[in-house]
């Protein structure tokens, strides 16, 4: 038997450590910024004792946020590089035509 609609990884938790983190970054109180980091694990007790999820699914969406969140810088300037190049092309070539 299997489960065709089971979502591997969780992003239910990978979202909440995403907010979790937001939350406790932009935070001024302890208790928030502690509340902060508690809610993904939260989010992990609850999906795994619904049984929705597995451990490894917790973890493996934890690590897809992380992913996400170290490598949205990197792509962003690469975004701007390429978007730089374009736009001095597309003005090169509309000079030649003119």
């Amino acid at each position: 038997m299997s489960n065709e609609f089971a979502a591997m990884p969780s992003l239910h938790v990978g979202w909440a450590l995403w907010c979790g983190l937001l939350v406790f970054f932009h935070a001024r109180h302890r208790l928030v910024r502690a509340l902060g980091l508690l809610y993904p694990f939260l989010i992990a007790f609850v999906v795994m004792g619904t049984a929705n999820h597995y451990l490894m699914d917790c973890v493996m969406g934890a690590l897809v946020a992380l992913v996400a969140l170290f490598a949205t810088g990197p792509l962003l300037k690469l975004s701007d590089r390429a978007g730089r190049s374009v736009r001095l092309w597309l003005r090169a070539l509309g000079r030649r035509r003119g």
